[in-house]
């Protein structure tokens, strides 16, 4: 592993994607990056953000009606054990629009492990398949890969 995606988050004020990753460098130490941008990301993006939300439910043990009122905006990741086989966990961050109010309900899920031994801080494999969607798509994001946008001629 080369690079560790450690945050990604899209603002639900301005659209601005938030990223906070680690490479690899040549002496085999980790250097940290952040990047803000604007430009969209691609669709792809966001339909593998959204594909968390019914982890979402899960994992906080909402109604399953909550589904259709969250909006996942991002991931916090950890990574534990040997640089050659890390260990990763994950929070993920999402936004439940309430029936009675203005603004939402921010929900942060429960701290979860890949491959934890102890099944209540064990991250599922449906969970961990759909964080390694959006990390993924993070990747894709941080190498320049974005949404086309209109050119004006």
């Amino acid at each position: 592993m080369n690079r560790k995606i450690k945050r990604v988050r899209v603002s639900a004020k301005d659209n601005k994607v938030d990223i906070e990753y680690e490479e690899r460098n040549q002496h085999g130490k980790w250097d940290e990056f952040k990047m803000r941008c604007e430009e969209s990301p691609l669709p792809s993006f966001n339909k593998a953000l959204q594909a968390l939300t019914t982890h979402v439910v899960q994992l906080c043990e909402l109604p399953k009606d909550a589904t259709d009122r969250l909006f996942v905006r991002g991931l916090t990741l950890a990574y534990t054990g040997q640089d050659s086989h890390p260990q990763m966990g994950v929070s993920i961050i999402a936004q439940l629009k309430l029936k009675n109010a203005d603004s939402p309900l921010n929900v942060l899920t429960p701290h979860k492990i890949e491959g934890s031994p102890a099944p209540k801080r064990r991250l599922s494999d449906d969970c961990l398949k759909a964080v390694n969607a959006v990390i993924d798509e993070t990747t894709k994001y941080i190498d320049g890969e974005r949404a086309q946008t209109s050119m004006e001629v």
